[in-house]
């Protein structure tokens, strides 16, 4: 690319920016585009945002993970810079409406469902599974369990009108509405020593243990700490009489999804799972949205 079209795609980034509009993938329109064009681009649009008033206060390593670089074809990190605009303080207000076109979180998050409220999960594009844990938000001692939940429901396949106990037998999440009505709540989160063992992969990623770990962390939950999970969406197949196990694609499409309702304050931990069998070896986004209890 010469340094006209450079330019101009940069300030056409700033212009989608400003007006919240989408714009079709430079690189469908420039067949010559290489890395270095689209560092100059991006750095254009800096440019734009500084003199428009904004401050640099830092940078940002993406794309480090394994398995999107190789989902995206881009096969080392990714950098760029970090505006006081794109920074908020724990707690603030983020005017999402007002900024954003189509926000995501990433890929693992925890946070908090009170009693009564509802958490529905949804797969934005089909065949990609969520890894759910639940605590009692006053004691972290009472978990999420797959033996009494299983065992109280009389069967494998957890769907609409059964529960979600705790280790304790106390309730802690109703399915009351579900649209795919196929999950798995018998294996563990895939973790690096998934990868190594399943996937022969010699130093892998983390996982969605990894995952689990780091987004309730700041809660005292370590590693050690995470049950085995209600892997949303999953597909586990059994050979009813060998016994084996077989992990196939997800059955849910695109936008199916399923909703609990919480009997106790919860501290959640979700994660979109990286492991390919799990998801038909396409790695994608998981969408959720917590709605209040009803009137």
């Amino acid at each position: 690319m010469n340094q006209e079209q450079i330019l101009a795609c940069g300030d056409e980034l700033y212009q989608a920016m400003v007006k919240r509009e989408t714009l079709r993938p430079f690189t469908e329109r420039f067949d010559d585009i290489t890395i270095e064009d689209a560092y100059h681009i991006s750095l254009r649009m800096v440019e734009r945002r500084v003199a428009a008033g904004e401050r640099i206060i830092g940078k940002k390593i993406g794309v480090t993970s394994k398995a999107v670089q190789n989902m995206l074809n881009v096969h080392q990190p990714d950098f760029g810079y970090l505006t006081d605009q794109m920074a908020f303080n724990q707690g603030e207000e983020m005017p999402i409406s007002e900024r954003l076109i189509q926000p995501k979180a990433e890929g693992e998050i925890a946070f908090i469902l009170k009693k009564g409220e509802r958490l529905t999960v949804t797969d934005p594009e089909g065949e990609q599974v969520s890894d759910m844990v639940a605590y009692n938000l006053h004691d972290h001692k009472e978990v999420i369990s797959s033996g009494r939940s299983l065992d109280y429901a009389g069967h494998m396949f957890l769907s609409k009108g059964d529960m979600l106990y705790s280790n304790r037998s106390r309730e802690m999440l109703e399915i009351v509405e579900d649209e795919v009505g196929r999950h798995d709540f018998t294996l563990t989160p895939c973790s690096r020593d998934t990868f190594r063992k399943l996937y022969h992969q010699a130093d892998p990623e983390g996982g969605c243990q990894e995952n689990l770990e780091g987004a309730l962390a700041k809660y005292g939950i370590t590693g050690d700490d995470i049950p085995i999970a209600f892997n949303i969406f999953m597909h586990v197949a059994t050979d009813p009489e060998t016994g084996e196990i077989k992990v196939l694609p997800p059955l849910s499409r695109a936008g199916q999804s399923i909703t609990f309702v919480a009997h106790m304050d919860l501290l959640i931990g979700m994660t979109s799972c990286s492991a390919g069998e799990s998801n038909n070896f396409a790695y994608k986004p998981i969408d959720y949205e917590i709605l209040p209890e009803p009137a």
